[in-house]
């Protein structure tokens, strides 16, 4: 999560987990599009206009909801994700709160109307759309490398929560398996181009780097990154050093799964689970019996 955040109320949340585990990140907060309330403002709603379309969106302010607690891959299980984004339900346009009404230049004007317009309602009424368009957009327009990261993140925890009490939904679970692929590249892509401020703070990104990597059933990539944090616990932070430690044995043991509110999800057996449902789905659709030809119109009798 991004780091060096002007302390507006919009990203208040933000800013306490980033002092609690992602250390110097940069970057997601801009200045806010209008005067914003003083810190203390309670919650509320407040209304935006669309800089693509001029539509007005509500949008409510979330209360902090960040706790000590994390999980493995760094979300904040009492975090309000999905508030971070606002969505245009009239054309699909979705950007951090605090940035919304910042002018948007044409070519993004040109990417919504023509790729995102179709799944506007979607957006503004599902968390996953909405990051699925902000993490879209940002990479259009080529953000900076720690945006789309969190991004991509907060996508990821969003598709997370969504998962069924009870029972694995295998296309959710595909989805959530490739947008952590997609934080991991930019994730070590930003390690190089774009690396955090302080030495405390890369070894955080090692970690979240190894353990993206169990996450998305590559537990060999995992082992080097997660074995080099634990060796350098002290470094890296009790929190982070303490979970690199725990997650480098489960890697070695070729272990890619994570528990999520008392059940537990392994990758690689999900990804034979929807390899086998695909399977079935194809051999479903070779075997269906054709739909029997419809009779031809019979010829006119000679006059």
């Amino acid at each position: 999560m991004a780091v060096r955040m002007r302390s507006t109320w919009v990203f208040a949340a933000l800013l306490v987990i980033a002092a609690s585990t992602l250390g110097e990140w940069r970057g997601v907060a801009q200045p806010p599009a209008k005067p914003a309330p003083p810190p203390e403002a309670p919650p509320g709603v407040f209304t935006f206009t669309c800089p693509v379309d001029g539509a007005k969106t509500n949008w409510v302010q979330p209360g902090p909801g960040a706790g000590p607690s994390r999980n493995t891959d760094l979300e904040g299980p009492a975090t309000p994700y999905q508030s971070y984004v606002v969505a245009c339900e009239g054309c699909g346009y979705a950007m951090w709160a605090d940035r919304f009404e910042n002018r948007v230049d044409d070519t993004t004007k040109r990417l919504v109307r023509r790729v995102l317009y179709e799944r506007r309602h979607e957006a503004r009424q599902d968390g996953r759309v909405a990051y699925e368009h902000l993490a879209r957009i940002l990479a259009y327009q080529r953000a900076p490398l720690t945006d789309q990261l969190t991004a991509n993140l907060f996508w990821s925890y969003v598709i997370k929560r969504k998962r069924p009490v009870g029972r694995v939904d295998l296309k959710l679970e595909a989805q959530l398996r490739d947008v952590r692929r997609t934080a991991r590249n930019i994730l070590q892509r930003a390690k190089a181009d774009e690396p955090p401020a302080t030495t405390r703070g890369m070894w955080e990104w090692t970690y979240l780097d190894g353990e993206l990597a169990r996450l998305v059933g590559e537990p060999d990539k995992a082992v080097s990154d997660l074995n080099a944090v634990c060796k350098y616990a002290a470094e890296a932070g009790p929190a982070i050093g303490k979970f690199a430690c725990a997650q480098v044995e489960r890697a070695r043991r070729g272990d890619t799964s994570e528990f999520f509110r008392g059940e537990l999800y392994d990758v690689r057996q999900i990804e034979i689970e929807e390899k086998d449902r695909l399977e079935r789905e194809k051999q479903g659709k070779e075997s269906a019996p054709e739909p029997p030809a419809q009779p031809s119109e019979p010829a006119p009798a000679p006059q």
